[in-house]
Protein backbone atom coordinates (compact mmCIF):
# COMPACT_ATOMS: atom_id res chain seq x y z
CA UNK A 1 0.00 0.00 0.00
CA UNK A 2 3.27 2.11 -0.39
CA UNK A 3 2.73 5.49 -2.76
CA UNK A 4 5.05 5.28 -5.54
CA UNK A 5 5.51 7.84 -8.72
CA UNK A 6 6.28 5.72 -11.56
CA UNK A 7 5.87 2.17 -12.93
CA UNK A 8 7.70 0.08 -15.29
CA UNK A 9 5.93 -2.80 -16.91
CA UNK A 10 7.00 -5.31 -19.92
CA UNK A 11 3.89 -6.64 -21.67
CA UNK A 12 4.08 -9.09 -24.26
CA UNK A 13 0.64 -9.00 -25.62
CA UNK A 14 0.91 -12.88 -27.10
CA UNK A 15 -2.07 -13.18 -24.91
CA UNK A 16 -0.65 -16.46 -23.02
CA UNK A 17 -0.46 -16.20 -19.33
CA UNK A 18 2.66 -15.37 -18.99
CA UNK A 19 2.57 -12.13 -20.81
CA UNK A 20 -0.67 -10.88 -19.19
CA UNK A 21 1.74 -10.30 -16.09
CA UNK A 22 2.53 -6.83 -17.06
CA UNK A 23 -1.40 -6.23 -17.79
CA UNK A 24 -2.55 -7.68 -14.32
CA UNK A 25 -0.17 -4.61 -13.15
CA UNK A 26 -1.80 -2.08 -14.85
CA UNK A 27 -5.39 -2.82 -13.88
CA UNK A 28 -3.79 -2.90 -10.25
CA UNK A 29 -1.84 0.29 -10.49
CA UNK A 30 -5.34 2.18 -11.99
CA UNK A 31 -7.82 0.52 -9.48
CA UNK A 32 -5.83 1.89 -6.20
CA UNK A 33 -3.30 4.12 -7.20
CA UNK A 34 -5.00 6.32 -9.94
CA UNK A 35 -2.13 9.14 -10.04
CA UNK A 36 0.59 7.03 -10.81
CA UNK A 37 2.17 7.42 -14.00
CA UNK A 38 2.25 4.05 -15.73
CA UNK A 39 5.60 3.18 -18.63
CA UNK A 40 5.40 0.03 -20.81
CA UNK A 41 8.30 -1.87 -22.57
CA UNK A 42 7.15 -4.38 -24.99
CA UNK A 43 8.81 -6.16 -28.01
CA UNK A 44 5.19 -6.06 -30.01
CA UNK A 45 6.26 -5.39 -33.88
CA UNK A 46 3.29 -2.93 -34.42
CA UNK A 47 3.99 -0.83 -31.14
CA UNK A 48 3.23 2.55 -33.64
CA UNK A 49 -0.32 1.13 -34.77
CA UNK A 50 -3.78 2.63 -33.17
CA UNK A 51 -4.82 -0.52 -32.12
CA UNK A 52 -1.98 -0.88 -29.42
CA UNK A 53 -1.88 2.43 -28.82
CA UNK A 54 -6.02 2.49 -28.21
CA UNK A 55 -5.03 -0.67 -26.14
CA UNK A 56 -2.41 1.28 -24.32
CA UNK A 57 -4.79 4.31 -23.80
CA UNK A 58 -7.27 1.58 -22.07
CA UNK A 59 -5.03 1.36 -19.37
CA UNK A 60 -4.42 4.93 -19.14
CA UNK A 61 -0.53 4.52 -20.07
CA UNK A 62 1.57 7.25 -20.02
CA UNK A 63 3.92 6.32 -22.21
CA UNK A 64 5.31 3.50 -23.69
CA UNK A 65 8.83 2.03 -25.73
CA UNK A 66 9.16 -0.58 -28.34
CA UNK A 67 12.32 -2.71 -27.13
CA UNK A 68 13.76 -2.59 -30.75
CA UNK A 69 13.98 1.35 -29.78
CA UNK A 70 15.11 0.70 -26.46
CA UNK A 71 17.86 2.67 -25.35
CA UNK A 72 18.87 3.80 -21.27
CA UNK A 73 18.66 7.78 -22.73
CA UNK A 74 14.96 7.17 -24.29
CA UNK A 75 14.09 5.61 -21.30
CA UNK A 76 14.93 7.89 -19.33
CA UNK A 77 13.65 11.09 -21.12
CA UNK A 78 10.35 9.11 -20.24
CA UNK A 79 10.47 8.62 -17.24
CA UNK A 80 11.87 12.30 -16.62
CA UNK A 81 8.82 13.30 -18.59
CA UNK A 82 6.82 11.81 -16.24
CA UNK A 83 7.58 14.48 -14.08
CA UNK A 84 8.78 17.63 -15.08
CA UNK A 85 9.63 19.08 -18.77
CA UNK A 86 11.71 22.17 -19.31
CA UNK A 87 9.13 24.14 -16.14
CA UNK A 88 6.07 22.35 -16.95
CA UNK A 89 4.51 19.39 -15.09
CA UNK A 90 3.00 16.96 -17.35
CA UNK A 91 -0.31 15.52 -16.51
CA UNK A 92 -1.13 12.97 -19.36
CA UNK A 93 -0.86 12.09 -22.76
CA UNK A 94 -3.54 14.24 -25.24
CA UNK A 95 -2.73 12.49 -28.47
CA UNK A 96 -0.14 10.53 -30.28
CA UNK A 97 0.76 10.69 -34.34
CA UNK A 98 4.28 9.87 -36.03
CA UNK A 99 6.67 12.97 -35.02
CA UNK A 100 5.22 13.83 -32.30
CA UNK A 101 3.22 13.57 -28.58
CA UNK A 102 0.89 16.19 -27.23
CA UNK A 103 0.89 16.32 -23.65
CA UNK A 104 -1.50 17.96 -21.35
CA UNK A 105 0.51 19.63 -18.81
CA UNK A 106 1.16 22.58 -15.80
CA UNK A 107 2.85 25.98 -16.37
CA UNK A 108 4.59 26.10 -13.11
CA UNK A 109 5.87 29.81 -13.99
CA UNK A 110 2.28 31.07 -15.16
CA UNK A 111 -0.14 30.38 -12.29
CA UNK A 112 -0.07 26.69 -12.97
CA UNK A 113 -2.32 27.69 -16.11
CA UNK A 114 -3.37 24.31 -18.19
CA UNK A 115 -1.25 24.26 -21.65
CA UNK A 116 -0.34 21.40 -24.34
CA UNK A 117 2.67 20.82 -25.09
CA UNK A 118 3.77 19.06 -28.67
CA UNK A 119 6.74 17.19 -27.99
CA UNK A 120 9.23 15.79 -31.46
CA UNK A 121 9.70 12.36 -30.87
CA UNK A 122 13.53 11.34 -30.04
CA UNK A 123 14.09 8.47 -34.06
CA UNK A 124 17.60 7.20 -33.17
CA UNK A 125 17.74 5.48 -36.36
CA UNK A 126 18.06 9.10 -37.74
CA UNK A 127 21.16 10.17 -39.08
CA UNK A 128 22.18 13.69 -37.71
CA UNK A 129 21.22 15.77 -40.96
CA UNK A 130 17.90 14.10 -40.56
CA UNK A 131 17.35 14.85 -37.48
CA UNK A 132 18.38 18.45 -37.85
CA UNK A 133 16.38 18.52 -40.73
CA UNK A 134 13.09 17.48 -38.45
CA UNK A 135 13.78 19.76 -36.43
CA UNK A 136 13.76 23.04 -38.37
CA UNK A 137 10.52 21.43 -39.90
CA UNK A 138 8.81 20.63 -36.06
CA UNK A 139 10.45 24.71 -35.28
CA UNK A 140 8.89 26.40 -38.67
CA UNK A 141 5.65 24.77 -37.68
CA UNK A 142 5.22 26.44 -34.12
CA UNK A 143 6.92 29.75 -35.93
CA UNK A 144 3.97 29.65 -38.48
CA UNK A 145 1.06 29.00 -36.07
CA UNK A 146 2.60 31.86 -33.34
CA UNK A 147 2.34 34.53 -36.39
CA UNK A 148 -1.49 33.29 -37.01
CA UNK A 149 -3.82 35.27 -34.57
CA UNK A 150 -7.35 33.93 -35.02
CA UNK A 151 -9.81 32.97 -32.76
CA UNK A 152 -10.04 29.56 -34.31
CA UNK A 153 -6.25 28.96 -34.24
CA UNK A 154 -4.52 27.72 -30.48
CA UNK A 155 -2.28 30.64 -29.26
CA UNK A 156 1.47 28.92 -29.06
CA UNK A 157 3.14 30.49 -25.98
CA UNK A 158 6.56 29.55 -26.32
CA UNK A 159 8.46 26.97 -28.10
CA UNK A 160 12.28 25.67 -28.44
CA UNK A 161 14.60 25.99 -31.25
CA UNK A 162 17.97 24.40 -31.71
CA UNK A 163 20.69 23.16 -34.20
CA UNK A 164 21.46 20.49 -31.53
CA UNK A 165 20.57 16.77 -32.67
CA UNK A 166 20.28 15.73 -29.17
CA UNK A 167 18.22 18.40 -27.59
CA UNK A 168 14.28 18.14 -27.31
CA UNK A 169 12.24 20.06 -29.72
CA UNK A 170 8.78 20.49 -28.48
CA UNK A 171 6.27 23.67 -28.48
CA UNK A 172 3.80 25.03 -25.81
CA UNK A 173 0.32 25.97 -26.90
CA UNK A 174 -3.09 27.12 -25.43
CA UNK A 175 -4.92 24.05 -24.06
CA UNK A 176 -8.48 23.38 -25.19
CA UNK A 177 -10.37 21.28 -23.54
CA UNK A 178 -12.81 19.75 -25.91
CA UNK A 179 -13.49 16.75 -28.03
CA UNK A 180 -11.00 15.80 -31.33
CA UNK A 181 -11.78 16.71 -34.60
CA UNK A 182 -12.27 13.01 -35.41
CA UNK A 183 -15.20 12.74 -33.05
CA UNK A 184 -16.95 16.21 -33.95
CA UNK A 185 -16.55 14.57 -37.80
CA UNK A 186 -17.96 11.26 -36.84
CA UNK A 187 -20.95 12.72 -35.78
CA UNK A 188 -21.98 14.01 -39.04
CA UNK A 189 -23.27 17.27 -38.55
CA UNK A 190 -22.18 20.65 -40.52
CA UNK A 191 -19.63 22.76 -38.22
CA UNK A 192 -20.06 26.70 -38.81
Amino acid sequence: NEPFDVVTVDIGLDRDRSSLAGEDILALVNQHHQHTKCIVVTGHQSVGTTRLRNYFKEFDVFDYIGKDDFDLVRFREIVDKAFYFYGYRILNEVGRGGMSTVYKALDLENDNRVVAIKVLHHDPRLSPDDVTRRQARFTQEAETIRRLIHPNIVIIYDYSATEEPEERVFFVMEYLNGPTLEALLATGEKLS
